[in-house]
This record gives structure tokens, sequence and C-alpha cells, in this order.
């Protein structure tokens, strides 16, 4: 009909919308998108997810099992490249948006073998981690050249962290200026809402002892063996506790560290909770004990529970969120005594721990979903004028 606007066809690929810090921020960029501005859909390896899809976002499956030794892999991700070539072919969106790094290789590949549809398509792969550290192990160096040799065939890199752009420049050769950064999006609204919810079943919150708590994978670049032997430090100096949230291949690990440092009866693993807000909105403090990251998510939702956050300062994030003594503390990664050091400040000092906590909330709202998804929205359009 004439005088319509043409809405922008975005399609986003990722293989799946379960239980991570990208998932959870697809799922809030699917919900908060411009409906009247933007048409979505969503390209996922299979059809299991946690966070749902929303009802207007159209749901495409490559069908694809991933796993199994490496030459069932490279069939696995030839039959994704074939199937996401023919759909691209079918579809043919405005805008292609990948996220994580082995997605966004599938997805240039198989954009760049389309013929004179890639022509047509804007092509835009997200980085969520800092690439240099995730994938420093020798098993990843294939993925590594890869990233190096196809990266520079999207046509925009979207960064979470300045030091993700900063760390893609530095060792993978990418120009700065191809590479965009936009920060995690927080749903500061729902979070509140969330947060005020009753915890049952849980006796530590209805005592008055401290509660430090940490929420992500209980895996290797969260380095929760530093936090358990800080958390020692600070037990033997102050009453007080300790909750994981979350689950992960360390889980058995850490369980065993904490009976070796004699802290198991004062340290608690909750697992998976479809909402960790009701527990860090009634913490003492909330503790990032990461060696790397890209952006920590739980990060600024714990800053927008207005809970006093202590972070390492690792790559990359925690530095561009955090001003150190302000609104929140800063502290080496991998040092146990200085995050200890942090914690027993947080703890002991009430008028400090308050204005940390206050100042925090008011951070926050620099990273609120109405501001983030301005930006995603004005990049997206912008993208779109050289090719139309």
């Amino acid at each position: 009909m004439e005088g319509v606007k043409k809405r922008i066809r975005v399609f986003f690929v990722i293989p799946n919308l379960e239980k991570g810090g990208a998932e959870k921020v697809l799922s809030t960029i699917l919900e908060s998108l411009d409906i009247g501005k933007f048409e979505a859909s969503c390209i996922f390896y299979g059809s299991s997810h946690v966070y749902k899809p929303p009802d207007h976002v159209m749901a495409h499956s490559l069908n694809l099992k991933v796993g199994g030794n490496p030459l069932r892999k490279a069939v696995t991700y030839a039959k994704g490249t074939l199937r996401l070539i023919a759909l691209l072919k079918a579809e043919r969106p405005d805008i292609v948006c990948s996220f994580l790094n082995r997605t966004n290789l599938l997805v240039i590949i198989a954009a760049s073998l389309s013929g004179s549809i890639r022509k047509k398509i804007r092509l835009i792969i997200s980085e969520r981690t800092t690439p240099s550290v995730e994938l420093a192990g020798r098993s990843s160096a294939v993925v590594r050249l890869l990233i190096r040799i196809l990266y520079p065939k999207a046509d925009r890199i979207l960064a979470v962290s300045g030091g993700v752009r900063d760390d893609l420049a530095k060792n993978f050769g990418l120009p700065e200026e191809k590479v965009k950064v936009i920060y995690n999006p927080l749903d500061i609204d729902k979070i509140s809402v969330l947060s005020k919810e009753e915890v049952e079943g849980f006796e530590w919150f209805n005592d008055k002892l401290p509660i430090i708590i940490n929420v992500g994978s209980l895996s290797d670049p969260k380095s929760q063996d530093v936090l358990l032997r800080a958390f020692k430090i600070v037990r033997d100096k102050t009453a007080c506790r300790l909750v994981f949230i979350g689950e992960g291949p360390l889980e058995g690990e850490l369980k065993k560290l904490a009976a070796e440092l004699g802290i198991e009866k004062e340290t608690a693993f909750f697992g998976f909770q479809a909402n960790p807000f009701r527990f860090i909105s009634r913490s003492s403090a909330f503790v990032l004990s990461s060696r790397f990251e890209g952006f920590p998510n739980v990060l600024t939702e714990a800053m927008a529970c207005g809970v006093p956050v202590v972070s390492t300062d690792c790559r990359s994030g925690p530095g561009e969120i955090i001003t150190d003594g302000v609104d929140g503390l800063l502290v080496p990664a991998g040092n146990e005594k200085r995050l200890a050091e942090a914690v027993l400040r947080v703890l002991n000092e009430r008028e400090f721990a308050a204005s940390l906590a206050a100042a925090a909330r008011a951070s926050a709202e620099r990273f609120n979903v109405k501001n983030i998804m301005k930006e995603y929205e004005d990049f997206f359009i912008s993208e779109l004028k050289g090719i139309r």
C-alpha cells in the first residue's frame, strides 16, 4: 500500500535461548525492539530455550545437533551452512545479526556463499567476550585463525565493551572504526519488580547474618575458587555466609574446596534460579570474581538491585561499568587477599556500603534498556543507508 513504510527485516542468529548472558541479552532485544520499525526473526540451531522468543518474532530452526568428535562437528556445521544459505535466499532479510564467535563464523561463511543475495544483506556480527582470552588454548587455534580471516568480511562488528573492541583490534587485526560498541541492555523496571518477590524455603535470608552472593556459571572463567579463598579470610574475621547461584562443570570441585577450607557450613549452592534478583536484593554484597568477561550483565543487574558490588578489574567490562570507590569496588583479578579486603570493607563500613549501593543504582541507569535499544535501532537504521 502506498504511504506505508516498509519495516526493516532483522534476522538474529544464535544457537538457542538457553541459560547464558548472550541469550538473555538477545531475549531483551527481541522484547524491546520497536515493532513499528523492525520485523524481527530468529534463526536457531534447535528449539530448546529458557528465554522464550516473543510471539511476534518468527523462529526458524536449522535442526542441528552440535557436539561429538571433530568430524561430526564439521559435518554439522556444513549442514548448518547449507541450510542457512537456503534460508537467506528464501527470506532475504535486510540485516543479519549473529551472536557468539562460532556462530559468527558460520554466518559469515553462509552469507559469503549466498551469491548476489550477499550484496543486499547488511551482515553484522556480535562479539560477546574477550576472544584472545576466551580462545587462548591450543584447541581453539583454528577458531582464532578463522576470526582473523573471516571477521573482516562482515560489514560491521558489534562489541559489548571497549575492552572487547580493543582486543579485536590489537590481537585480530580488525580496524577499530569497523567495530561499534553498544553495551548490553538492562531492564531495570523488570528487575525492580522481580527483586521484590518473596524468598521462601531459603532460611538464610531470614537471618541477620550478612550474605555475600555470586551469580554465574560455575566455570573456570568465573574463578569462584578465588572467591572461596577470599571468603575464608572474610569469615575468619566476621560472621557471614556465601551463596552461589548458577550451575556449571566445576560445582563438585568448588564444593570440595569449600570443605577443604572448612567453610562448607557457611557456603550454599542454590543452582540455577529463574529469578536471582530476589536473592541479590537481600544480600549484603555482590561479588564478581571473574578472570575475564566481555560485559558482565550480572554486575549491572546487581547494581540495579541497589546492592554494594565488588568486582575483579578483569578484561573486559568491569572497569567500564564501575568507578572504583564511587559505585563499587574494583580489585585485581586472581588476588584473594585484595578481594577479601574489599568485601570486609563493605561489611564493616555501613555508611560507605550504603553510599556505594545508592550510587550503583543510579549508575545502572546508563544501561537502561530504553537507552540501549535506541542505540541498537539507530545503528541498524544507519547501517542500511549504504545499501538502500
